[in-house]
């Protein structure tokens, strides 16, 4: 019997099987066998290795997702027989042997030389076929987008401009004027100017004498009739 573990991890749903396989891997040095999906979207994930190192990633993969209720159950098989080891390293093996092999550095130098001849070449040739309508419709898109742009920005400095000067032209409220007003009135008033000497809840309990100073002391204006 050799000291190796399998640890097993039911999962339903793909997106909880991949935060527990992550969390599996990375609470432990143990090797990812296999991810296998089943009918019902229930994914089992394999790993092994040693027996505490398989325990513990089994325990943080569940520990991951036993929140969401996606776990299903969690296996951990122990001192696995020779035999069965063996066909685990079997499976590993062949796994990475499947791998895309790695691009050595010199001939990928060799191809992008090769490419970059080819470029060139293509460039230096009096038949290339240049698209300039294609550039030409980009240039006038951004073209476009920019006038777009700036008429946006020219119609909001306007609007703001003329509610600058529909402020300067209007007057501000006379005593005389505020004192003629109802008590209700004046609140009103006061609330709508969002004046900074009385809070709302104050406003609502001052009495006319008070609502008349702060709104004086503001320079409240008049509105247009």
């Amino acid at each position: 019997m050799a000291n190796i573990a399998l640890g097993l991890i039911e999962i339903k749903g793909k997106l909880s099987a991949i935060v527990a396989c992550d969390a599996a891997l990375k609470a432990a040095n143990v090797h990812l066998l296999d991810s296998q999906k089943i009918k019902g979207g229930i994914t089992t994930i394999m790993v092994y290795g040693d027996v505490a190192a398989v325990q513990a990633a089994v325990d943080a993969g569940k520990t991951a997702v036993e929140h969401s209720g996606a776990l299903r159950s969690t296996n951990v098989i122990p001192r696995l027989d020779d035999q069965v080891k063996e066909m685990l390293d079997r499976d590993i093996s062949e796994r990475n042997q499947m791998k895309q092999p790695e691009i050595h550095s010199e001939s990928f130098l060799e191809s992008q030389q090769e490419i970059n001849l080819v470029d060139k070449s293509a460039a230096a040739d009096d038949d290339y076929d240049y698209d300039y309508d294609y550039d030409y419709e980009i240039e006038r898109s951004y073209s476009t987008e920019d006038t777009q742009v700036t008429s946006e920005v020219e119609a909001t400095d306007e609007i703001l401009a003329d509610d600058k000067v529909l402020e300067e032209t209007r007057e501000k409220y006379t005593k005389e004027e505020l004192h003629k007003l109802k008590v209700t009135e004046l609140r009103t008033l006061a609330y709508r100017s969002n004046i900074e000497s009385l809070k709302k809840s104050e406003i609502k309990y001052a009495t006319k004498e008070q609502l008349v100073d702060s709104l004086l002391a503001e320079g409240v204006l008049r509105d247009d009739e």
